[in-house]
């Protein structure tokens, strides 16, 4: 009846648009993303700002499986709504507490798994090597009053405890702008913290121009996009695993670029939050840079902390792994 229920800020990775991405899973059932409810009692929840979707409950499910089967190997028992009212085979009953070990092919083939399973996706085939994180889903972008403008974003990407080397190989931006931005991206092996107005120890990685979309309004059902640097104009630059960091300073030469109006909820007195995440990396909160160029903004009023980046950042994992099952590639 209190305002105290937590909940994931992002969405799923690829489920920006709408709810129903599994969140969880076990044999038997899917936990899906669904939406958090800002009003209490549900009666007032009645327009699109009573909900943040999609997003995910944060808890534990207890289910009973095969309700329906004897345990005792007696009769069915029908209590509950059952998928079939058909008899029980003598397999299904020897099999209604399963161990986590395979069943050996003594008998009838078990029902259930015939091994002990995992509720997270396997690595290798499942999971290609370029992989991309976006800092923001569809929905945020079009709550207009959210966003405000800067010159730029300055925000750390770090690796994840016993995550290997990642190489970053494209960044996506938001802008307000809706015709040719010029931009240009900047990195250090490090935290940002601590360079405020001095690039020295930073190297130029992309810079050019873009052509902007503009932000949403929310007045439609239009798709927000975030606008791409050219493959061609970016250059790679690899974050070190197991809990390594990199920054990037990423800034038009207009006061365009569009960042979150708010802090992470419990963030609002330091940087460092977690905007989103993958299996591999984190992209940490930073802030807006308010001055163009870099070395005009040597106070604190050239700054908006914490703030976080909106866009999406293109990695490759594994970069050292032969995709073709030969050699490992050393370059990074």
């Amino acid at each position: 009846k209190t305002r105290e229920m937590l909940y994931p800020r992002a969405a799923l990775a690829g489920s920006e648009d709408e709810v129903g991405g599994v969140l969880a899973a076990s044999p038997e059932i899917e936990v899906l993303e669904g939406a958090a409810v800002m009003e209490y009692p549900y009666s007032r929840a009645r327009d699109e700002t009573s909900y943040r979707r999609p997003r995910g409950f944060l808890g534990k499910i207890v289910y009973i499986r095969d309700p329906c089967l004897a345990e005792d190997g007696g009769e069915p028992n029908y209590e509950w709504p059952c998928a079939t009212r058909s008899p029980v085979s003598e397999a299904q009953r020897r099999s209604v507490k399963p161990t986590l070990e395979p069943t050996t092919r003594t008998g009838a083939p078990s029902p259930g798994p015939s091994g002990s399973p995992t509720l997270v996706p396997s690595d290798g085939p499942t999971r290609t090597s370029e992989q991309s994180v976006r800092t923001a889903s569809n929905y945020m972008l079009s709550l207009a009053d959210t966003s405000a403008r800067a010159f730029g974003n300055l925000f750390d990407v770090r690796t994840l405890p016993g995550a290997s080397t990642v190489v970053v190989t494209g960044l996506e931006i938001y802008s307000s702008s809706t015709g040719v931005v010029e931009y240009e991206v900047y990195t250090r092996d490090g935290t940002w913290e601590g360079t405020e107005g001095d690039l020295s120890s930073y190297a130029l990685i992309a810079s050019g121009a873009l052509e902007s979309t503009g932000m949403c309004d929310g007045s439609s059902t239009e798709i927000c996009e975030f606008v791409p640097i050219p493959p061609g104009e970016f250059e790679s630059v690899p974050i070190r695993g197991n809990g390594a960091v990199r920054s990037f300073y990423v800034t038009l030469k207009t006061r365009e670029m569009l960042y979150p109006r708010a802090a992470l909820a419990g963030s609002e007195d330091e940087v460092g939050g977690v905007l989103a995440a993958s299996p591999e990396i984190e992209v940490l909160e930073g802030a807006a840079v308010m001055e163009y160029p870099y070395s005009r903004a040597r106070d604190e009023t050239s700054y908006r902390r914490p703030r976080g980046f909106l866009g999406k950042i293109v990695y490759i994992r594994d970069p050292c792994l032969a995709e073709d099952g030969g050699e490992p590639n050393y370059e990074w």
